[in-house]
């Protein structure tokens, strides 16, 4: 029970509520009308309600007005029924309303309340500063408004021109600021112009091209001799005129020049700016003694000289790489003395041979190639055990040390197996004691250091480091003469020379990734044995040719290139092998077979310029380190 009185309760009280909230309409005035007046019968059917108003006003005597809009059919049924409740109901019952003025009855028909207009959605309006990065997302945003908000959250310096009220819309993602500028300037045709740091946006400085639309017009403006330059379908002519008039150069135009252009270029030079605005017409321009001289290209004379400076590159290399189609109508010289090409000829073909040296014209990579040239004794290797140098083979230590100062161990499994993989382009890592580790093992007659050189090369250039001994011998020859029927030989003799050389080859091209490809060309001739004046020596040669590709400091060791050789050792007992005439009893020659490899250490280095000079007292101070000297 208690349930349903709760239930009935909050249903008259959400009725109740609903009446309170409802719009009440105000009470109508009660009718100047005596309670004697009483309608006996009325009974009318789709009549006038006009005509049955002014009827009634008649036959009781009412002082009625009638407004205009009170019109329409009406059906009403009275019977003994007072007046001013009958006329109530007919009025109020058929939607009209009335008003008593000076006892006077005005009825009319009431003006609807208009509907609630929904409310427009809200326009966006996001500014954001992040990172020295401006982004915004606006739309319809007034611009003073928009400023005051950028200053705010950037605590930069934004001045507005006075009359310039205009919307703007517009969404950039973290621009950097003064370009942000310049496109909020840009989308309302207005200008930004930096000032010690600060911003102004300005009216622009449209010049009008004798069009009333939005194309055909232009701006110019030329500030520390350079321009900047906002065109839309402008004139040629005018834009050239105006260009001309502000920066007030010397210049000759021949005819009309016809044709519009569109263009945005912010402070380039006078000369780039014409250069692009007659790019693709029938006009150019070329200059002489300071005179700017402007017109169609059939009037460019021939004769316009250009010095064209190279600062990396040989100007006899880059006279050969110049196209035919640039120096096939102009002359061009070399000169040795300046690195320069001289070039004769139409104005735009020079400025298009500049160009294209320009674009050649770049720093060389210059290559420093450090060589090390050893003959390494492959049976001394193989009875110490030793730890190549070459970092991996020292994984596994053994226990005998070459000398107490190097840390130099052995291991003689190691050994064997870096000699038996020592092949063409091993790609190694050198220990920072190497050159400590070659000088143990120098000593102690393992290995013998042929060279130790840096040659230095341009890329794709090539370098050769040689070192070598010349060998003479005595040559006799015996020609046979005819004299009569007698023959007489003749015996000659002359020296002859053989030259025992050591070259090494190498050729580095550097890519464009910092890798360096090198072909490597090692060529060594030695003499074997003795040498004897009555003999021509007996040369032993050995040749790789490898290409191979390294990183900047990257070294590669070439192996591979075993000699056999043989060699008389001659062997005594202290003292007792040098005495005279007995002495032979106690000293013995044994040939001694020896076994070795030529092992080819290549490591390049890439500079530029000045990083590659040498400075003299470091060199000395890492000579010193090393124990050279």
């Amino acid at each position: 029970m208690n349930t349903i009185l709760k239930l009935i309760l909050g249903i008259a009280l959400c009725t109740v509520t609903a009446f309170a909230q409802a719009p009440v309409k105000p009470e109508l005035p009660a009718l100047p009308i005596p309670d004697s007046l009483v309608v006996k019968k009325l009974n009318v059917k789709n009549t006038e309600i006009r005509d049955l108003l002014q009827g009634m006003a008649v036959q009781y005597g009412l002082n009625l007005f009638l407004e205009k809009d009170v019109s329409g059919p009406v059906t009403v049924n009275f019977n003994n029924q007072p007046l001013k409740d009958a006329l109530k109901v007919l009025l109020t019952g058929n939607g009209y309303e009335y008003r008593i003025e000076n006892g006077v009855i005005h009825v009319y028909k009431p003006v609807p309340p208009e509907p609630e207009k929904p409310k427009p959605p809200e326009k966006k309006f996001e500014v954001k500063w992040e990172n020295e990065k401006l982004s915004l997302d606006v739309e319809d945003a007034p611009l003073n408004v928009l400023v005051r908000k950028v200053m705010e959250i950037t605590g930069k310096n934004v001045f507005v021109e006075q009359n310039i009220e205009k919307p703007i819309t517009l969404f950039i993602n973290e621009m950097e600021f003064g370009k942000a500028m310049q496109y909020i300037a840009r989308s309302l045709e207005l200008d930004a112009v930096e000032e010690e740091g600060s911003y102004v946006i300005t009216k622009a400085n449209w010049t009008m091209g004798g069009k009333s639309d939005a194309s055909g017009k232009f701006k110019v403006k030329y500030a520390d001799s350079l321009l900047s330059i906002d065109a839309i379908e402008a004139p040629l002519s005018n834009l050239v005129s105006e260009i001309l008039a502000q920066t007030k150069i010397n210049a000759m135009v021949y005819g009309k020049l016809d044709g519009n252009v569109s263009a945005h270029v912010e402070k380039i030079s006078v000369e780039n700016a014409l250069k692009f605005l007659f790019r693709g017409t029938s006009y150019t321009f070329w200059s002489r003694d300071g005179v700017y001289f402007i017109g169609p290209h059939e009037m460019q004379t021939a004769d316009n000289s250009l010095l064209i400076k190279l600062k990396h590159l040989k100007a006899e290399d880059v006279v050969k790489l110049l196209p035919t189609t640039l120096t096939k109508n102009t002359q061009i010289q070399v000169v040795k003395s300046q690195n320069a090409l001289m070039a004769v000829g139409r104005y735009d073909v020079l400025d298009a041979i500049s160009q294209y040296v320009e674009k050649m014209d770049l720093p060389v990579a210059q290559i420093l190639i450090e060589v090390l040239v050893v003959d390494m004794d492959m049976e001394k290797g193989h009875s110490h055990g030793m730890n190549m140098l070459f970092g991996d083979a020292a994984k596994v230590q053994g226990s005998e040390t070459l000398f107490p100062s190097v840390d130099q161990t052995f291991n003689r499994k190691q050994v064997q197996r870096l000699f038996n993989g020592i092949g063409l382009g091993d790609i190694i890592s050198v220990p920072k004691d190497f050159v400590l580790k070659l000088q143990a093992m120098e000593q102690e007659k393992i290995l013998d250091v042929k060279a130790r050189s840096q040659i230095a090369t341009l890329n794709g250039e090539t370098a050769v480091l040689t070192i070598g001994q010349t060998q003479y011998y005595m040559l006799s020859s015996e020609v046979d003469y005819n004299q009569g029927d007698a023959v007489t030989a003749k015996t000659t003799q002359r020296f002859e020379k053989i030259e025992a050389n050591s070259n090494i080859t190498v050729t580095p091209y550097v890519t464009g990734e910092g890798e360096i490809t090198c072909e490597i060309v090692p060529d060594f001739s030695e003499p074997e044995g003795s040498f004897s004046s009555e003999v021509p020596p007996t040369l032993n040669k050995r040749y790789v040719k490898s290409s191979v590709r390294l990183l900047d400091g990257e070294t590669i060791v070439l192996g591979g290139m075993v000699k056999e050789s043989q060699n008389d050792v001659y062997r005594e007992f202290p003292f007792l092998g040098s005495l005279p005439i007995i002495g032979w009893l106690f000293r013995n020659v044994e040939k001694v077979k020896s076994k070795s490899q030529l092992l080819i250490f290549v490591t390049p280095h890439i500079y530029y310029g000045k990083e590659g000079s040498v400075d003299v007292k470091k060199e000395i101070e890492k000579l010193e380190k090393e124990g050279v000297i």
